[in-house]
């Protein structure tokens, strides 16, 4: 039993000795570990499909316990080789992918010498918690944001002949981020940020829209070839996760446990 087993650990497949071992070599002669990761992943799926014909083959010439044993084995071994493919993917579009290549929400904005009346009307079109922001600006400029709880802190008598200008705070005191950094550093920052949302600039330090967990979700999901509908993308903006149970910190933290990312 000893010996089958230390037999079975030379295998070249997942995490096992001898795929560690055929990874390692792989990494050694070409100085990728990436393409050691692929070759040891394409071997996996290979031996296990022999695996599962063999399998299917037992069940009905050979030993049934065996067939059914070893065609497990074959399917366990094909799954796995799916969920590393899905994996490598998925790091491939957070490393490669910029804040630029997303579809961004679009910033609601209100001209800064409306009044609160004005800043009412606009309040009642809010869809979900990232909307409570709205953004200031004068002939076309960006020129701050406010907060449209500011209507709680002046009367209803008032709100003909105060200014949401007022009120305006700087936008770089929100998160922000460029356009140009890359995908898995807009994940670190975005799980930072309080609100749950960052304030997508220019090079020329101007705002252009607003970026959260769903859209970035949907993003690496539409890259791997499955789009949501829009049904879906609605219920998952008021959550503000990442859909479908998208553990995209867990996945940059493992990328930086392996060395993949710095």
């Amino acid at each position: 039993m000893n010996l089958f087993l230390g037999f079975l650990n030379l295998i070249p497949i997942g995490s096992l000795d001898g795929g560690n071992l055929l990874k390692s070599i792989i990494w050694y002669f070409s100085g990728s570990k990436n393409k050691g990761r692929n070759i040891l992943n394409k071997v996996n799926l290979i031996l296990s499909i022999f695996v599962l014909i063999f399998g299917i083959f037992s069940l009905f010439s050979l030993n049934f316990i065996y067939g059914l044993l070893f065609s497990f084995l074959g399917l366990f071994g094909i799954n796995a080789s799916k969920s590393e493919s899905q994996f490598f993917e998925i790091e491939n579009i957070l490393k490669l992918s910029k804040v630029g290549d997303l579809k961004l929400r679009p910033l609601r904005k209100i001209e800064q010498n409306s009044n609160f009346i004005d800043l009412n009307k606009l309040s009642k079109n809010k869809k979900d918690n990232c909307e409570k922001y709205l953004f200031l600006t004068n002939d076309g400029r960006w020129v701050g944001f406010i907060k449209e709880n500011i209507l709680k802190s002046v009367s209803i008598k008032k709100w003909n002949r105060t200014k949401v200008d007022e009120f305006s705070e700087p936008i770089n005191s929100l998160p922000c981020i460029y356009t140009n950094t890359e995908l898995w550093k807009t994940i670190e920052s975005l799980e930072k940020a309080k609100e749950g949302f960052l304030i997508v600039l220019n090079a020329a330090n101007m705002p252009l829209g607003m970026i959260d967990r769903n859209k970035i979700g949907c993003f690496v999901l539409n890259k791997m070839g499955l789009n949501l509908s829009n049904e879906m993308t609605q219920k998952l903006i008021s959550k503000n996760g990442y859909p479908l149970g998208l553990e995209l910190p867990k996945i940059i933290y493992l990328m930086k446990k392996k060395g993949d990312i710095e």
